[in-house]
């Protein structure tokens, strides 16, 4: 997995371009989760539609963590914080689609633009997080949905006009079974604190993956109590700081295993464990296999 850094900002908004400004829209076929791949946090100014296509993953939107199984939909608001990743021990593949809401702007401002779509547009409506096939107007929308991502690995004559029809499609079938959420996120500085407090956790994390971090000095960091910031940081990236800080040293110890000759036991050191046996065991769980194998397998070093 590529380090979160090189996709997102100080602020954790992702920074890696979807679409173009004559087709705003980017699809991502068959993405994997599992326990070396997970979807780091972040937000961004456009919707995501994730469909889960085989097995199951956790998905965290703001301050909600759901299990999405399959033939489940999730939608991502627009400058919502979400992060996913696999189940304990679980493999998952789903489809990704990320848009701006302007491609589904009328070009005439008549009713629908002024009364269904504006309001989604300056987020005062939300669409529900989480789609599933066990009512009828969840299905119906997975079904526009599966036929969005159809009609792109077709890629027959008009495929964008079909996609753009299904969207509005969708949009229609919540409007109709009053499914939108009103805006319950209007304090924009409680968002942004919030933001600023997940940043400077993550930032002290990633400057101190060699040496011992404690929740109480994580707690102090940000000025709340320890309780309520192991409840802030789950929240907010699906992992505990301690299981957030052990990813970080194992991409660490990942990218020294390929670039240096350093023994399996000095960058076990370097990257904060003081146990060789306990890093190996935790490097094969995140990356699949043992230090000395990865190294073997993908080592640069000569």
């Amino acid at each position: 997995m590529q380090h979160e850094q090189q996709f997102v900002n100080q602020q954790l908004q992702e920074i890696v371009p979807h679409g173009t400004a004559f087709l705003p829209v980017q699809f991502y076929l068959n993405q994997p989760l599992n326990e070396q791949v997970f979807l780091y946090t972040h937000w961004h100014e456009k919707i995501e539609i994730l469909g889960c296509q085989e097995g199951s993953f956790e998905m965290t939107i703001e301050n909600e963590t759901f299990p999405v199984h399959e033939g489940e939909y999730v939608i991502v608001n627009q400058a919502f914080l979400h992060s996913a990743r696999a189940l304990a021990q679980g493999r998952s593949t789903h489809h990704a689609l990320i848009f701006d809401f302007k491609l589904l702007n009328s070009f005439l401002y008549d009713f629908s633009q002024n009364q269904f779509l504006d309001p989604l547009l300056k987020k005062e409506l939300f669409f529900p997080h989480k789609i599933t096939r066990t009512t009828d107007w969840g299905r119906q929308c997975c079904e526009e949905l599966d036929a969005i991502f159809h009609n792109f690995h077709e890629q027959r004559f008009g495929w964008e006009l079909s996609v753009k029809a299904n969207l509005l499609k969708v949009v229609s079938i919540l409007l109709l079974e009053q499914q939108f959420v009103r805006n319950h996120h209007s304090d924009k500085q409680i968002k942004h604190e919030k933001v600023h407090m997940l940043k400077t956790t993550i930032d002290y994390l990633q400057q101190h993956t060699h040496t011992k971090v404690t929740i109480a000095e994580l707690a102090a960091l940000i000025n709340v109590s320890p309780e309520y910031f192991c409840r802030f940081f789950k929240q907010h990236t699906g992992l505990t700081a301690i299981e957030y800080l052990h990813q970080l040293r194992i991409e660490q110890a990942a990218n020294l295993l390929v670039n240096t000759d350093l023994s399996v036991l000095a960058i076990s050191l370097q990257v904060g464990f003081d146990d060789q046996s306990y890093f190996s065991k935790k490097f094969k769980a995140l990356k699949g296999l043992t230090p000395a194998k990865f190294r073997k397998q993908y080592t640069l070093f000569e």
